[in-house]
């Protein structure tokens, strides 16, 4: 088992997408996951991340002007929710690099200590 500051590392992987959008499938702590992924382009330069859960155990990622950066990153792991298995929070942290018209992200999928 390996902890990144006290939060045990349950999934590591890199992704390659060739469209504007992907999705992937996991399972954490027991738990299947499904986590899509939306890149946004808009006007300003500036970069930014949002996530809105799609249902149970469903994610909707939308990366904003990620493909505009050579590379982007989050700053922190963020909390994406809670395991239904063993109650929990799973984080996400993640790595990103457009080249050309393929997008490169690199995905950590992190769990903290059980919620009382």
């Amino acid at each position: 088992m390996i902890k990144i500051n006290n939060l045990e590392l349950s999934c590591s992987a890199f992704i390659l997408i060739h469209e504007k959008q992907a999705e992937i499938e996991t399972v954490v702590d027991n738990w299947p996951i499904k986590i899509s992924f939306e890149f946004a382009e808009t006007q300003h330069t500036s970069t930014s991340i949002s996530w809105t859960a799609a249902d149970d155990n469903h994610a909707h990622i939308q990366l904003v002007n990620w493909q505009k950066m050579q590379t982007s990153s989050m700053a922190k792991p963020a909390l994406l929710g809670t395991t239904n298995t063993s109650n929990r929070n799973i984080y996400i942290t993640l790595c990103g690099q457009a080249i050309g018209n393929v997008y490169r992200l690199d995905i950590q999928l992190l769990l903290g200590a059980a919620n009382a």
